[in-house]
């Protein structure tokens, strides 16, 4: 590590509304202490200190995520309980953050910033029970060439959390047990055009992300439709890893 230097991102964004249909659901939202204040740090050998806030951007993101797949969308303040706002409630979603990595680009061997996040979904009923969860990979990279470090990190992050919207708005309410929980009448959804209809939109990757979300704005660029090959990583050094 090189003494007395770091690099600290703090993720500052706003994310276009993805075009989608709405289900028309009253889906409580619970977000813990843990994920509005979460921050990463990892000292990478040979290179700096990198630390990451990214608990406002959490927020943001799932907002716009929820606000986009459901016709109403009401915080809680615990993921389930009785009397209002409970007992109008169809469901309750806690977000969680469970993984975090970055690589840099001499990692990678490549001119990449490259940002993984592993989110996870836990869906309850009203009282707070748990049904089921589901799990949420993004991963995000931005050119070296193109701006600082820290900023190209930044994008990078930026794209993650675009791909965790594109996978969410897309998969989350076509997977079999997400749909017969929050439509216990029909797993089919109610009405045909009530939930995305899920053979209408492109696989997630870039194409499903610019579908539903629009071309990455200034200060970013586009997801890779495939991943870094692992075994170009140096073998010496690691991305971060946060568990």
């Amino acid at each position: 590590m090189l003494s007395g230097c770091s690099k600290n991102i703090v993720v500052e964004t706003d994310f276009p509304d993805p075009l989608v249909e709405k289900a028309p659901l009253n889906v409580g939202v619970f977000y813990t202490d843990a994920l509005r204040n979460y921050s990463y740090e990892e000292d990478v050998p040979n290179d700096v200190a990198w630390s990451f806030s990214m608990g406002a951007a959490n927020i943001r993101m799932f907002d716009t995520a929820m606000g986009a797949m459901f016709e109403r969308v009401t915080p809680v303040t615990a993921p389930g309980g009785t009397g209002a706002p409970f007992d109008e409630l169809d469901v309750i979603i806690e977000p969680a953050l469970e993984a975090f990595e970055f690589s840099l680009p001499r990692q990678s061997r490549s001119d990449q910033y490259g940002v993984w996040i592993r989110y996870n979904l836990r869906v309850y009923t009203p009282d707070g029970t748990l049904q089921t969860t589901w799990p949420v990979s993004a991963y995000g990279q931005s050119d070296s060439r193109t701006f600082g470090s820290e900023q190209s990190m930044e994008a990078a992050v930026i794209q993650a959390m675009r791909d965790a919207i594109a996978s969410m708005v897309i998969g989350f309410t076509s997977t079999p047990t997400v749909r017969a929980i929050l439509f216990p009448e029909t797993a089919a959804g109610p009405d045909g055009d009530s939930v995305p209809d899920i053979d209408a939109l492109p696989a997630v990757g870039m194409d499903a992300e610019t579908a539903l979300l629009g071309e990455p704005g200034a200060g970013t660029t586009a997801v890779s439709d495939t991943e870094p090959d692992p075994d170009a990583a140096d073998p010496g050094e690691s991305p971060g890893e946060a568990e």
